[in-house]
């Protein structure tokens, strides 16, 4: 299920969050410091980044319940360009709630915290220790050839259990950076990531249909 504290918003809300922000004008020693959330505080500490893409920062953080390590994937709601991008991020929410395979990490919850400044949608997941596809290659990393044959398996069976589900998963997104490999005695361990690209073809028929029927 879906967290309670995150409540999609509108695009108007979008609109009226969407305000210049001034320079900072921290020095880059500060400027490397990252600060944990006000909203977040009380239950989590984050440590570092782990990545950015074109919509949202990824945060390794300890959860301060258990000391358990997570992911929390941030959405500046304020730098967002159109709602598309809002609503990307909610329906990755949306799906990662309701999955429960190997090789997908598991949802924890997800927090929408539009008081504070600047206002932030964040999504927490299990951290996947390791290091990408893409970074091994890009590495000169070589891999054996018994090695390619278990990671494409792998691959194949995460594909598997997201497309034989009642409401398919199409990730749309597959690519060597979004492809985690996790050492094991016997290899590595497999695990697909970034679902912001994320499509329910189901979703998407009932829509188009709806759409027919009401141009009809």
């Amino acid at each position: 299920m879906m967290d309670s504290a995150f409540r999609p918003i509108s695009s108007a809300d979008i609109e009226r969050l969407q305000v210049s922000q001034p320079e900072s004008g921290l020095s880059a020693e500060h400027e490397l410091a990252i600060p944990t959330p006000p909203s977040l505080a009380g239950n989590y500490q984050f440590i570092r980044q782990l990545g950015q893409g074109s919509q949202a920062k990824v945060f390794l953080a300890r959860r301060l319940s258990d000391n358990q390590m997570v992911a929390i994937k941030q959405l500046n709601i304020e730098s967002v360009s159109s709602w598309k991008e809002y609503d990307l991020f909610h329906r990755e929410v949306e799906v990662l709630s309701s999955l429960d395979i190997d090789g997908v990490a598991r949802f924890y919850e997800a927090i929408e915290c539009l008081e504070d400044n600047p206002p932030c949608s964040y999504l927490v997941q299990e951290y996947i220790e390791g290091e990408s596809l893409g970074s091994m290659l890009r590495a000169g990393h070589r891999f054996a050839i018994a090695e390619v044959y278990d990671i494409i398996l792998q691959m194949l069976r995460i594909l598997y259990q997201l497309q034989n589900r009642p409401d398919p998963v199409v990730h749309r997104d597959i690519k060597p950076s979004n492809i985690m490999l996790t050492p094991a005695a016997d290899g590595y361990v497999v695990s697909l990531i970034d679902f912001g690209a994320v499509a329910n073809p189901q979703v998407q028929s009932d829509a188009i249909q709806h759409h027919a029927d009401a141009c009809g």
